[in-house]
């Protein structure tokens, strides 16, 4: 009888990994004079620039969603239909990482965050390999690993946005498309097989609000993350709950919401 593996092929893992990281590299020691150009919508002008970074995202885009379909597809029990779900963390993970490492350039900590970010990027790849079978021993550790990993990434995100000062304009477009990325994700985890689009707008407008609001107060990035995370945590664990007809469905929702709003103001 035949064992079937339950852990990725460790040269196509360790290949996509390292590809990742080898073209951020690149990017960082690459110097390309960047083009500037403006858009006009609806009588707005928005201002675009096409550099190096620009270019990078693309192709580590590019790379992460080729990478991992080869990673899945090499699943010995793949399911053999569309898998553009278990692409979304691993895409948003390799883009944020981008944003992260683009903010930290000059900083004598850009070479601890590439290793943090290749650690993430394992493991995100990692734990989407395993919960692609439910019949997969590892498939409880995985499941919230997964989720936790999924907050943790839009909490890194939302915390480099408002370090970077970026203005609201970008700001509400890229937290409520990482949102999208990350509600649609846990809760296909949680809840599969029901209608996810009413629980994924709910998240998206939330985010969007949030961030509005939040935007012009006097935060730190820890807090302005730790507060934004907050409802976003709250609505997908009601939601969860809720459908699975937990007999306390705020519960969860309320007590970790709290915890991470008066941690906020300790930070």
């Amino acid at each position: 009888m035949k064992r079937v593996s339950y852990l990725p092929p460790t040269e196509v893992m360790s290949t996509l990994t390292a590809t990742i990281l080898l073209a951020y590299t690149l990017a960082h020691f690459i110097r390309l004079p960047s083009q500037a150009f403006t858009l006009q919508f609806a009588g707005v002008t928005i201002p675009v620039t096409i550099d190096i970074t620009t270019i990078t995202s693309l192709l580590v885009a590019g790379l992460v969603i080729g990478g991992m379909e080869a990673l899945l597809r090499a699943h010995p029990q793949h399911p053999g239909q569309g898998t553009y779900i278990n692409w979304l963390l691993p895409s948003l993970s390799a883009w944020i990482l981008g944003v992260t490492l683009n903010l930290l350039k000059n900083s004598p900590y850009w070479w601890a965050a590439v290793l943090a970010g290749g650690l993430v990027l394992t493991l995100v790849c990692l734990a989407e390999y395993v919960v692609l079978t439910p019949e997969n021993p590892l498939y409880h550790w995985a499941t919230p690993g997964l989720s936790l990993l999924a907050f943790g990434l839009y909490l890194v995100l939302t915390i480099v946005l408002h370090n970077m000062g970026v203005r609201l304009f970008w700001r509400i477009p890229t937290l409520t498309a990482a949102s999208v990325l990350v509600s649609l994700r846990i809760l296909q985890l949680h809840l599969p097989g029901h209608r996810l689009i009413w629980g994924v707008y709910s998240a998206a407008l939330l985010s969007a609000q949030s961030a509005a609001a939040l935007h012009y107060l006097r935060l730190s990035p820890g807090q302005y993350g730790l507060l934004l995370l907050a409802p976003l945590y709250a609505l997908l664990a009601w939601i969860n709950a809720h459908t699975e007809q937990a007999p306390h469905p705020w519960l969860e929702a309320t007590l970790v919401a709290g915890t991470l709003i008066v941690f906020s103001f300790l930070v």
